[in-house]
């Protein structure tokens, strides 16, 4: 199989990489091109982890706008890449996953260190940009078990162990106050349960609503609400387990979303140290799996 091209060079229409999608490794055709404004650093980033060392097939125009990436504003160039509608997907998702984070980071910074000073939050499970690698995460998935959620949360008070909860980040378009029923894949269910039960740490669970704002041609993720649950909670709002709509060998369950609360109750909860009733009844209690 023939390598790409140098990093710098544009990919041209004799390249054995032309109309293949850049984030699969092997040659997945694709006629379909990907339009991302962004700034210099992201395009590295983007090209480097993702899109396995492919150069985009055009980069110019540039703007004054929101980067596709990292949704900062500033001088942004279009790129564009062949890539498939899923893959495109994938990458579609990184900035809101990136806006929920510092969401998170930010409620964390603004709300809980000040009068929580023993309480010290860390990023666990650090979004990774990814090339597509057949197989990978089935492999994966059978040979390890997952051992951390997005989140952990150390209470040095804690002398037997500092960790005090995990949480499970959640990014989605809707406000809880207007849904009709909160989805999560079984997936992400069942490792928020072997997380728990394997650590005897419980987990909260972060939903944040993420929107988009746009200074045309360029768009960019913001987070526009936050909302919490605890494990428990969730479990005993759940109403139904079905396929994913258009996704029929994928499950997920449906909860009530009166299931979550405002953060400002997470505050009341942290007071409370609610989180070592939670370890107790964890102990007592382990989150089924399905």
């Amino acid at each position: 199989m023939s390598s790409p091209p140098p990093a710098g060079q544009l990919l041209a229409p004799d390249h054995p990489y032309w109309e293949k999608c850049a984030r699969h490794q092997n040659k997945h055709t694709t006629r379909f091109v990907a339009h991302l404004f962004l700034c210099d650093g992201c395009a590295e980033r983007l090209r480097r982890e993702c899109f396995n060392d492919r150069p985009p097939m055009f980069e110019g125009l540039a703007i004054d706008g929101f980067c596709a990436l990292c949704n900062r504003r500033q001088m942004v160039l279009l790129r564009q890449w062949f890539v498939c509608q899923i893959c495109l997907g994938v990458v579609l998702a990184y900035p809101k996953t990136f806006a929920a984070s510092q969401a998170v980071h930010n409620f964390w910074t603004t709300q809980i260190v000040r009068d929580f000073p023993n309480l010290r939050l860390e990023e666990t499970e650090i979004v990774r940009l990814e090339p597509f690698i057949p197989g990978r995460r089935t492999q994966r998935r059978k040979s390890e078990s997952v051992t951390f959620l997005d989140f952990a949360a150390f209470d040095v008070g804690l002398d037997d162990n500092p960790l005090a909860f995990h949480i499970e980040m959640k990014a989605g378009p809707g406000s809880i106050e207007n849904m009709k029923q909160f989805q999560l894949d079984i997936n992400d269910s069942n490792d928020v349960a072997t997380v728990c039960n394997n650590s005897g740490i419980p987990a909260y669970i972060f939903h944040v609503q993420v929107g988009e704002e746009h200074a045309p041609p360029t768009r960019h993720s913001v987070a526009r609400g936050m909302w919490w649950t605890d494990c428990f909670r969730l479990q005993e709002h759940l109403q139904n387990v079905k396929p994913r709509r258009g996704e029929e060998d994928k499950h997920a369950g449906y909860y009530c979303p009166g299931a979550f609360r405002v953060m400002d109750d997470f505050l009341e909860e942290l007071r409370n140290r609610g989180y070592l009733a939670l370890r107790e009844r964890l102990a007592r209690e382990p989150l089924p799996t399905r």
